[in-house]
């Protein structure tokens, strides 16, 4: 009889089958057909041979091929279960649970229609599925050199994101704990061991608190982040050891703010506290509470210098310094604008001269003006940003003053009297809009008085320690005074009775 092959991929193989599996002598089969075609061989004694598998394990235990044979000559078929059970069990060494079903059954049919079939892989055994490390999930900017880049192109090398502010119970990182994975085994049932994924090195160091069983990262304060070495910190505080330039780029930080050396020109620099022991040079500064300069201010009053809190610098040159508390000159002040919130300090010999004073109860100085230089005007008993504020306050009083007369003006035109008038949804629309905007003025008008009252202050004086040189302009309130001669320690009030400024001798 005559068996169609597939898979087979040389006679020596066909023939081993035949001498091995068919019990054939070596004259009683014969190899026919093309093996890149359709081989076949045929069988050419009568005897009974039942159909079988036959299999091989690969050298790595990984997998196992089968040659299915059919019976021959009246022998039988074993049903596909028999074939499995005979086959696959743990004294052949190889394990059911690998058995790949489809191509068993491929196999299988292919045989049990009398087909020779070679080379189906009937077991896979199962690989490994190797752990994955753990990992950090960041919730914040990694702190950068790189300058920042418009979508344009366009570079800003003074801002640098060096410092990356966070906030206080900020979510800062999530630790993404490993997974083990599990292990695999060959088609023999050996065990193969699985790479177990190894948990992330991370730490809380100072500044953080961790959370969610522990793999959770908040700020426990503002500050800046700085992630090293598997340790993650906040700081409150950031230390430049140098000047700020293009290598620091622009600061812009929620806590204090210690620079070692200068601040150059054009650079800005803010903080909740701004301490610089060098010059500032024609850069802006902006501090939530004090700011504090060792040496002094270098400017041409194009920048400025802005603090919620008190100023102190020993010197300040062309500077333009406004606190909303007091500021405290050391040495001296030239040609220099001071706006502060409560009062000027600058005693211990030092000179103020050029520029403008605005201080709001007054001030503390040793010298005021000089002989070469006494153009300077102090302006004492208002806040420095009263006009400002009201200018502000009036102009939105005004536009709703527009608004009101515009409906004020339409609704003069019709009868108010009338029921169906008033009913009509767009007129009542007009008067419900007068009633808001009346009230909205008349708070604007209160708003006004209000800072006016809260911005003016009561008594303020100005005492001159050692000399005020002719020339000097003071400013109480609305009255001028331009003193005509110098004067040696002297204190300059405002009488509120006679409406005048005084001077006394300091007693």
């Amino acid at each position: 009889m005559v068996l169609k092959i597939i898979g087979a991929s040389d006679t020596a193989k066909v023939s081993a089958l035949c001498i091995n599996t068919y019990h054939c002598g070596q004259d009683e089969f014969s190899i026919g057909g093309d093996f890149a075609g359709n081989p076949s061989v045929a069988i050419k004694h009568d005897r009974p041979i039942d159909g079988d598998m036959l299999l091989t394990v690969s050298s790595d235990n990984m997998s196992a091929s089968a040659i299915f044979f059919p019976p021959i000559n009246g022998g039988k078929m074993p049903s596909a279960n028999e074939l499995i059970s005979s086959s696959f069990s743990s004294l052949e060494g190889i394990r059911r649970e690998f058995l790949v079903q489809s191509a068993f059954e491929r196999g299988y049919n292919a045989a049990a229609s009398g087909v020779i079939v070679y080379g189906v892989v009937v077991a896979v055994g199962k690989q490994p599925e190797h752990g994955i490390n753990g990992t950090v999930q960041l919730f914040f900017e990694k702190p950068s050199k790189n300058p920042v880049v418009e979508e344009g192109g366009k570079a800003f090398f003074k801002e640098l994101r060096t410092y990356v502010n966070v906030r206080k119970d900020q979510l800062l990182a999530r630790i993404i704990p490993p997974k083990l994975g599990k292990a695999g085994a060959t088609v023999t049932g050996t065990p193969i061991p699985q790479i177990e994924g190894k948990p992330v090195e991370f730490s809380a160091g100072e500044g953080v608190r961790t959370g969610g069983n522990g793999n959770e990262f908040f700020a426990l304060y503002d500050g800046h982040v700085i992630f090293k070495s598997g340790v993650l910190s906040v700081f409150d505080s950031i230390t430049v050891n140098g000047d700020v330039d293009f290598s620091t780029g622009n600061i812009s930080f929620t806590g204090t703010v210690l620079i070692k050396g200068n601040v150059l020109g054009g650079f800005t620099v803010k903080g909740k506290d701004i301490n610089i022991d060098g010059i500032c040079y024609d850069a802006t500064l902006v501090a939530e509470n004090d700011i504090f300069i060792k040496t002094g201010v270098k400017s041409r009053n194009k920048y400025f210098i802005n603090a919620g809190g008190n100023i102190e610098v020993t010197y300040c040159e062309n500077a333009r310094l406004t606190a909303r508390k007091s500021i405290f000159i050391k040495k001296y002040a030239f040609n220099s604008i001071l706006n502060a919130g409560e009062s000027v300090e600058a005693q211990d010999r030092s000179t103020i001269t050029g520029g403008e004073i605005h201080t709001f109860s007054g001030g503390n100085f040793y010298n005021l003006g000089t002989k070469a230089n006494t153009a300077i005007t102090v302006t004492l008993g208002k806040k420095y940003n009263l006009d400002e504020k009201l200018v502000r306050i009036k102009a939105e009083r005004e536009r709703l003053n527009k608004s009101l007369e515009k409906i004020e003006k339409v609704l003069a035109g019709i009868d108010l009297f009338d029921d169906s008038v008033i009913k009509n949804p767009k007129i009542a629309k007009l008067m419900e809009m007068q009633s808001l905007i009346s009230k909205r003025v008349e708070l604007f008008t209160r708003r006004v008085e209000s800072v006016t009252r809260e911005s003016i202050y009561s008594h303020p004086s100005i005492s001159i320690q050692n000399e005020i040189q002719s020339g000097v302009k003071l400013i109480f309130y609305a009255q001028e005074l331009i003193i005509r001669e110098t004067q040696k320690k002297v204190v300059y009030s405002f009488n509120s009775d006679t409406l005048e400024i005084e001077c006394k001798p300091i007693s």
